[in-house]
C-alpha cells in the first residue's frame, strides 16, 4: 500500500526483471474487504484507471484519479500476446511519484526497491477434448428423411450441433485457480467445404452461440440421479471466426480445489456449425 496519497496524474514506476513481461494496460482497485481480494474486471466502475507507458524493464502507470495513502491496492496489468515461463521473477522495484516531471523524474512519494516479485503459475499442460453430436432432431429442419438427424447427413444451412467436453486437466496444483473474467479460446482447423457428389455447397460456418452444459464435476444425489453443475451464464458471449471460437467467462472462476481436483474437473459446451 502507498504510505502517502498518490495524486491524480501521479504515477507508479515499476521495474520488472529482464525478460519477464511487457504490460499493455494497468489499473488499480481497493483491496478493502474479503470480497475485493480479486480483480473485479475490466468493466468494474470501482477500478482506478491507469495508463501504461515505458519499455522493458521499466514501465510507468499514470493514474486518472488519486490513490489514498494507507489503503491497500491491487494492481492489475495485462500483457496481451505475452507468453511467460512458469516461475518466480524478482526483484520487482516499485516507486510512486507525485507527477511526471522531466523525463519521468517527478518527486518520489514512496519507494520499495527489492521486496516484490512476480509469480507465474503453470497453465494446464494437457487436457482431453472430445466431441459428440447432440441428440436434437429439430436440427435437421426440413431434411427429416435423412437417416440420422444432427449428423454428417445434414445439409448446409441446417444447424449441426456438437457437444465439446474438456476434462482431465493436468499441470495445475490442487490450490491453483483461474479467476473470472477470462476467455476460453479454442482454435480449430478451417471448416471444410460441404460437398455432396459433384455439387459443392457453401462452407460450413461456426454459429456464434455457445451453450454451457457442464461446469465442474458431475455428482450423484441420494436418489441416484446425476447432478451436473452449470455455469452462471449458460450462453455467454461467443465470438466465432473460421478457425477460432472465443468464449468470454465473466462470472465463474475455475477453482477445482474447492469442489474437485483438476483431474476430475470438466467443462462442456454445445457449439454448432451451419
Amino acid at each position: 500500500m502507498p504510505e502517502n496519497t498518490i495524486p491524480k496524474g501521479g504515477y507508479l514506476e515499476i521495474g520488472f526483471p529482464t525478460s519477464s513481461f511487457t504490460p499493455t494496460t494497468c489499473h488499480a482497485w481497493d483491496l478493502t474487504g474479503a470480497a475485493n481480494l480479486k480483480w473485479p474486471g475490466d468493466t468494474a466502475t470501482t477500478k482506478i484507471v491507469g495508463t501504461v507507458t515505458g519499455s522493458a524493464p521499466t514501465f510507468y502507470c499514470t493514474w486518472a484519479s488519486a490513490l489514498t495513502g494507507g489503503t491497500a491496492y491491487g494492481i492489475h496489468m495485462d500483457a496481451a500476446g505475452t507468453t511467460l515461463t512458469a516461475g518466480q521473477y524478482a526483484p520487482v522495484a516499485l516507486e510512486s511519484h507525485a507527477g511526471k516531471g522531466a523525463a519521468w523524474t517527478g518527486p518520489v512519494i514512496d519507494s520499495n526497491a527489492a521486496f516484490d516479485a512476480i509469480t507465474v503459475a503453470p497453465v494446464a499442460n494437457t487436457f482431453t477434448i472430445a466431441g459428440a453430436a447432440t441428440a436434437d432432431s429439430a436440427s435437421c429442419g426440413v431434411n427429416t428423411s435423412m437417416p440420422k438427424c444432427n449428423s454428417k447427413f445434414n445439409n448446409p444451412g441446417e444447424t449441426m450441433s456438437i457437444e465439446w467436453t474438456m476434462s482431465a486437466f493436468t499441470g495445475f496444483g490442487a490450490t491453483e485457480a483461474i479467476y473470472a473474467p477470462f476467455d476460453i479460446a479454442i482454435t480449430f482447423k478451417a471448416i471444410a467445404n460441404a460437398a455432396v457428389s459433384k455439387h459443392v455447397y457453401e462452407n460450413w460456418a461456426w454459429v456464434a452461440t455457445c451453450t454451457n452444459t457442464q461446469w465442474g464435476k458431475k455428482t450423484t444425489d441420494a436418489a441416484g440421479k446425476d447432478v451436473i453443475p452449470k455455469a452462471s451464464v449458460l450462453t455467454p458471449t461467443c465470438k466465432a471466426t473460421t478457425t477460432k471460437l472465443t468464449i468470454s467467462i465473466t462470472k465463474d472462476s475455475i477453482n477445482p480445489g474447492s469442489t474437485a481436483n483438476w483431474g476430475t474437473f470438466k467443462l462442456g459446451w454445445t457449439i454448432s456449425v451451419k
